[in-house]
């Protein structure tokens, strides 16, 4: 007897009940059961929310730079806001590796980011 723990980050375009069925379907043509344990939906803002957009006016103030947006697949403090809060900015090397390590510079410059969030925020 064997066992194995998948964790599949899905889109926000599927539904998990069918990435299941069809996990399901394929296993079962190798007489492989399959048990969900449990379902962490995926997480999504348009990119025109105004929670977006003050983000991102926040950190072009800051950096004269152009925003990017960029999404993850990863579990971070947003799951908890439950839609409504995004993980926004981050700076650092070897993320939750061995060495992990930020340049202060960055890191000075990412706080200057974040009060300014705040700042659109409340406004």
């Amino acid at each position: 007897k064997a066992s194995a723990g998948l964790n599949i980050r899905y889109p926000v375009t599927c539904k998990g009940e069918d990435v299941l069925k069809r996990l399901k379907v394929s296993a079962g043509d190798q007489n492989i059961q399959v048990a969900l344990e449990s379902d962490s939906k995926p997480l999504y803002i348009p990119e025109d929310h105004p929670l977006i957009q003050k983000l991102l006016a926040a950190y072009e103030k800051v950096t004269g730079e152009k925003g990017e947006l960029r999404s993850m697949g990863g579990g971070t403090y947003a799951r908890k806001l439950q839609n409504r809060g995004v993980a926004f900015g981050g700076t650092g090397y070897n993320a939750h590796k061995a060495d992990e390590y930020v340049i202060i510079d960055e890191l000075m410059e990412h706080a200057q980011i974040c009060t300014q969030a705040i700042y659109e925020l409340v406004i």
